[in-house]
């Protein structure tokens, strides 16, 4: 729905849109600072948006695995204890980023066709679960069809 529809119909949620707007504002501005190293600002920026998905994912689990009749293994455990959820999540962050750039950092040299290879097959192995963790986001969410968020735009 746009915003002239939202309005209109009295469905218009100012939180949502001035979350949107600023984020939109914040990205694209955070280019126009003067540092020549970009990636350790957009690392920066993204942030906050890691912390809003540590609490969507607790938002998540405590909605469907939180029933004590059931076991739902590993993430019952994260449910019940979220300390544990950011100790995880920070120990694979460090882990995912110090491959990633690791392998960036890889000397290749003249001739040298198996660093070439490792290289390329760590870049696609990360781009790959980033892919997938997109897809991931679509099919777990769901978020169009949520009756609670439908009604709101």
């Amino acid at each position: 729905m746009s915003i002239s529809k939202a309005i209109k119909f009295g469905k218009f949620n100012q939180g949502k849109w001035a979350v949107l707007i600023s984020s939109v504002v914040l990205y694209n501005g955070i280019l126009l600072i003067p540092v020549e190293q970009k990636y350790l600002l957009v690392m920066a920026v993204t942030i906050p948006h890691n912390i809003q998905y540590l609490a969507f994912v607790n938002f998540f689990n405590q909605k469907y695995y939180s029933d004590p009749k059931l076991d739902f293994g590993w993430a019952r455990k994260l449910t019940e204890r979220f300390g544990l959820l950011l100790i995880i999540s920070l120990v694979y962050a460090i882990l995912f980023e110090g491959m990633r750039t690791g392998a960036r950092y890889m000397p290749i040299e003249n001739g040298n066709d198996s660093v070439f290879l490792i290289r390329n097959a760590v870049a696609i192995f990360f781009i790959s679960m980033v892919l997938h963790h997109y897809y991931l986001d679509a099919v777990i969410w769901r978020v169009r069809k949520d009756k609670d968020l439908s009604d709101k735009v």
